[in-house]
């Protein structure tokens, strides 16, 4: 109701939504991930209240996103971007654009998309935020990664050991992608086998 949207700033039911659809998502249940992001972005639609829809459509970009679905994360992207853009929504506005320039650097030109990527970066942490900072520096070291700039792809990781080890599983998908198979093992070889289950981001 709108007390509960006044008060928490989302709408409860499409926030909780939201986050079930992803944890379902990580537990392989696809058919279900897909009905309840649909839900949530349907309920947003239908209270019309701009942080609830903001939340649904970045929420589906990043479910998108993790399918490998370049089209569609693209799509989401650029439908956040309108929305947040006219709203004066920074943060949104920033994260769409990680989104929308990793999804043409897949589907056109890893360079651009890169370079764009690498800008919305700098501008969504300069904020202050770091909320999936470490996957958002996996995606541009996949990026850098498919013009063979291996190098720069892994200085772009720190020294932070998740940010660098989920860069490396960047580098890993990309030279998968490129068909360099035994290229692909090496660069995960020294991947914690427990990091995907202890990383939080």
């Amino acid at each position: 109701d709108r007390e509960t949207m006044y008060r928490f700033g989302n709408d409860t039911q499409v926030s909780a939504t939201n986050y079930l659809a992803l944890t379902e998502w990580h537990l392989g249940e696809l058919k279900r991930t897909r009905h309840l992001i649909d839900h949530a972005t349907r309920r947003a639609a239908e209270l019309g209240h701009v942080p609830a829809v903001a939340s649904a459509l970045y929420f589906k970009t990043v479910i998108e996103c993790r399918r490998g679905d370049f089209p569609a994360t693209l799509l989401g992207a650029e439908s956040l971007f309108a929305l947040t853009e006219e709203h004066n929504m920074k943060t949104y506005t920033d994260l769409s654009q990680i989104y929308a320039n990793w999804a043409r650097g897949r589907l056109f030109d890893p360079e651009a998309g890169a370079v764009g990527l690498r800008r919305a970066l700098e501008s969504y942490l300069f904020e202050g935020n770091k909320s999936g900072s470490p996957s958002f520096h996996a995606m541009l070291a996949e990026l850098e990664a498919m013009q063979s700039d291996f190098d720069s792809a892994l200085a772009h990781a720190s020294d932070n050991t998740t940010v660098r080890q989920l860069a490396q599983i960047g580098k890993g998908r990309a030279l998968l992608g490129l068909g360099r198979f035994a290229e692909a093992e090496a660069a995960v070889a020294d991947v914690s086998i427990t990091f995907g289950d202890s990383m939080a981001i």
